[in-house]
């Protein structure tokens, strides 16, 4: 799933973050070659803090204490005067970020701790976007996505020292989506961006209009990555959108799909799913492309006006979806 956020107008173009690019970090705003703080600051203010794993920003002239209208979370695969014992994950396959708090052996409180624990207690629909960026270099940041947080506990953890520490786990959770109005093809040299492009510049490309980043009616989770795996860049069907409430469950673009994955959870059989590449059919006959793997040799995918395509090692045939359930659940329990 792209996310572009545009940020405040300055006299710098293309200012807007790609999830996976990177962007140059000097640390000062005032420097034109600043692609963060210098990017995120309005002409009237406030500007972000220069350094640190958490941060926040306050709307333009809101009085001291108010909530923080973003937050910043960092982390660092590079060695700074800010490092902590903590393991964040970041899964860009599974749309997965995983952050710690700021917490350290001997530190009765930390700044960004009381932050989070800020944005936890204030109403869901209150909680302020979150920015997640992962520094990869000395000088340069990766963007990891749009997010908010979907639960914040309290963990013991043990540092480098063997310290037992209490922290913050905070889990975020996809939280905005934007219809595509339109899709044409062009020249890469046509598309305008920030990043260098691997791609010559008369390569074709599919060109992508989106229409307005709104906010879902409840995020969706990013738990049980097992079930599936998908590129940060990600396209679902409303159906989906409005369905999902972990991320796995973002494949299932059709009513067919669900209708299946519901019957075998209903009946507690074990699957995986698995995301197929796109394919154009037509608008009154779509098909899935996610396939259903019961077993290391047993995949079912939905195929339209054919029925559920079943592949059995090297058999393949088109079945019902009853047939499917009948027997998964026979396979599982034979005095079924």
């Amino acid at each position: 799933m792209q996310q572009r956020i545009r940020m405040p107008s300055s006299d710098q173009e293309q200012q807007f973050y790609r999830v996976l690019s990177e962007y140059r970090d000097k640390a000062d705003g005032k420097v034109p070659e600043d692609q963060l703080t210098r990017w995120v600051t309005p002409d009237d203010g406030p500007s972000i803090a220069n350094a640190g794993g958490i941060r926040s920003q306050r709307i333009a002239r809101a009085p001291a204490g108010s909530a923080p209208a973003f937050i910043y979370l960092f982390t660092s695969h590079v060695r700074t005067v800010f490092d902590n014992p903590w393991t964040d994950k970041i899964d860009h396959d599974t749309a997965t970020v995983e952050y710690w708090g700021d917490a350290k052996f001997g530190k009765e409180r930390s700044g960004g701790n009381r932050l989070l624990r800020q944005v936890l207690s204030m109403p869901p629909e209150n909680r302020p976007p979150i920015l997640h960026f992962v520094r990869v270099r000395v000088g340069f940041v990766r963007f990891s996505g749009l997010c908010v947080v979907r639960e914040i506990t309290e963990r013991d953890y043990e540092d480098s020292e063997g310290n037992h520490v209490s922290n913050l786990f905070v889990q975020l959770a996809i939280a905005w989506k934007a219809q595509v109005l339109q899709a044409e093809v062009v020249e890469r040299s046509a598309i305008a961006t920030p990043w260098t492009s691997r791609h010559a510049k008369h390569s074709s490309m599919i060109l992508y209009h989106l229409g307005p980043v709104v906010r879902l009616d409840r995020p969706i989770a990013n738990v049980d990555p097992s079930q599936t795996s998908f590129r940060s860049d990600r396209w679902t069907t409303q159906l989906a959108l409005d369905r999902a409430v972990a991320a796995a469950e973002i494949c299932l673009e059709t009513e067919s799909e669900w209708k299946l994955y519901e019957a075998l959870k209903s009946r507690h059989v074990e699957f995986r799913l698995r995301l197929d590449l796109i394919s154009r059919d037509p608008d009154d006959m779509p098909r899935g492309r996610t396939w259903f793997l019961l077993s290391p040799n047993h995949a079912v995918r939905f195929d339209g006006a054919n029925g559920f395509l079943q592949v059995i090692g090297t058999m393949q045939r088109f079945t019902s979806l009853e047939a499917i359930v009948n027997e998964a659940v026979s396979s599982r329990d034979p005095s079924a």
